[in-house]
């Protein structure tokens, strides 16, 4: 009896590489620290501002995705492939800086109750 390759792999499923686990361990991070954002901010205008964030966070990842998807499957060659590493490189920076941004708000919050306290002491 001969065994298909269909077979094999489900008795053999692929393991993910150490970039693959990387990147799911740090969305289940991201996804933990969106979670205990919603519950910190409990002031209404900062929370719209919070889901502002996380939508083009959601929208920069699913386009950065795509990218590399592109840059790893697509036939680029030469300057196609250049623009594609930028734009990818490019994706990125733009989605640290609003992490970064959404990172600072609990402190902002923490910092604007305390000069409140000291005014009103």
């Amino acid at each position: 009896m001969t065994l298909s390759y269909t077979d094999w792999l489900k008795a053999n499923p692929p393991k993910p590489d150490g970039q693959q686990a990387e990147r799911a361990y740090q969305r289940q991070i991201q996804a933990q620290q969106a979670v205990a954002l919603r519950t910190v901010v409990d002031h209404a205008g900062w929370q719209v501002f919070v889901d502002h964030l996380e939508a083009l966070l959601a929208d920069l990842e699913r386009r950065r995705s795509s990218v590399a998807l592109e840059l790893q499957n697509g036939p680029a060659m030469g300057p196609d492939l250049d623009r594609l590493k930028l734009q990818l490189i490019t994706l990125a920076a733009e989605a640290h800086g609003l992490r970064q941004a959404r990172d600072l708000i609990p402190e902002l919050l923490r910092r604007s109750d305390l000069s409140v306290q000291d005014v009103n002491t």
